[in-house]
């Protein structure tokens, strides 16, 4: 099988050797990430109760490292055609998954902050279920499009799986993905902007900034793949997935770990104060710890998400 067969051109197969470096990169970003912030998931995940929040977390951070080790043996093994097409079709699905999951932990952190308003959760739950539906029929339609060649049946020096055959409409996917970005992104700043004419805590404006870099960082990825799968090259075509799912995971457990920390730090320095006004207010003196209780039970979204609802 030539290359003229194929007509592949050494400039896409360049690409593609260059560009596989990109995500053993991102790998390494990756697991970087996951030293530095270890000691505070040991103190605030593991040691804290099983809660919703908990296992969305768990389920937001683990499961990456097995989609981004398949994805990295697509991109510099030496599989077969079959193989090309099989590890492509298990990590794109087991990707979307991760990056749904990553966008539900950013639908509820929004709907928290706009204080579990029925509206924007409305709002919020149609966008996800219509994005994910969307997205599921583009990749069952689609995947199986793909064709493979196993680059080192042309060099011993070349490795990983190369697109010889994608569809164009493949994008779409990723305009999904930043539409439905752009819309967390949105109401995330519409509140933003409420809290910063009324004065806004430290802990809130942590959220703005870290929200802000996060979708910022989101949507240019999103964007670069767009791009890349516009332009029809070959040696281009994957160049951004692993990034894709590598920042998802990233971002979405540091949210969590972020807002977890700032809430144990608040509850640290205003037990006290927050203990006298809950007695005072129920004039229960007597009887104080039935009042500690149900605010107890009442906190487990605020624990891991932030703002309570205004009853």
């Amino acid at each position: 099988m030539s290359l003229g067969d194929r007509q592949i051109d050494i400039h896409s197969l360049v690409l593609r050797r260059t560009t596989s470096y990109a995500p053993v990169a991102c790998v390494a970003l990756f697991f970087y990430d996951y030293l530095l912030t270890i000691n505070d998931e040991c103190d605030l995940v593991w040691a804290a109760p099983w809660s919703f929040g908990k296992i969305i977390f768990l389920l937001t951070r683990y499961p990456a490292f097995i989609d981004i080790s398949l994805m990295l043996y697509y991109d510099v093994g030496n599989g077969s055609k079959d193989t090309c097409h099989l590890l492509f079709k298990i990590t794109n699905w087991m990707i979307l998954v991760g990056v749904v999951i990553a966008e539900l932990i950013m639908l509820i952190r929004v709907w928290a902050l706009w204080r579990r308003s029925r509206t924007v959760g409305a709002i919020l739950i149609v966008a996800f279920v219509v994005s994910i539906i969307i997205a599921a029929v583009i990749f069952s339609k689609f995947i199986d499009k793909r064709l493979f060649l196993q680059l080192n049946t042309l060099a011993s020096n070349l490795h990983g799986c190369f697109t010889i055959r994608q569809t164009p409409v493949y994008y779409q996917g990723y305009l999904l993905l930043m539409a439905y970005e752009t819309l967390i992104a949105g109401l995330m700043l519409a509140k933003g902007a409420f809290y910063l004419r009324h004065g806004s805590s430290s802990y809130i404006t942590r959220f703005y900034k870290d929200g802000v870099v996060y979708y910022a960082a989101l949507l240019t990825v999103s964007a670069m793949n767009v791009g890349i799968l516009l332009s029809g090259n070959p040696g281009l075509a994957d160049i951004f997935i692993v990034p894709q799912r590598a920042l998802h995971s990233i971002l979405s457990a540091r949210i969590l770990l972020n807002l977890r920390k700032d809430y144990t730090r608040r509850q640290h320095y205003s037990s006290a104060s927050s203990l006298s006004i809950e007695t005072l207010v129920f004039d229960d003196r007597d009887q104080p710890c039935p009042v500690i209780s149900t605010q107890q039970q009442n906190t487990q979204l605020v624990t891991w998400f932030g703002e309570e609802r205004n009853e």
